[in-house]
């Protein structure tokens, strides 16, 4: 991912109020955001932030893939 693909306060939000996208969910009672590695779901996750970048990135910590950049607030 990269700065223009970093998730902001208003896609969270969205994502908040929409639930969450997995197949079968009712998506009743979402009110908080879990981000996960889909292949590793049970796998903790490593979350890093670099000076200056004013991004969090979140990736799994057993194969270190991105789960995803979370844009920090100014």
């Amino acid at each position: 991912m990269n700065a223009t693909s970093t998730l902001t306060k208003l896609q969270l939000d969205l994502m908040a109020a929409h639930g969450c996208q997995t197949p079968g969910c009712k998506h009743e009672g979402h009110g908080t955001i879990f981000l996960h590695q889909r292949r590793h779901m049970l796998a903790p996750l490593e979350v890093s932030y670099t000076g200056g970048s004013g991004v969090l990135r979140v990736a799994c910590s057993q194969c270190h893939a991105v789960v995803g950049e979370v844009k920090v607030a100014e």
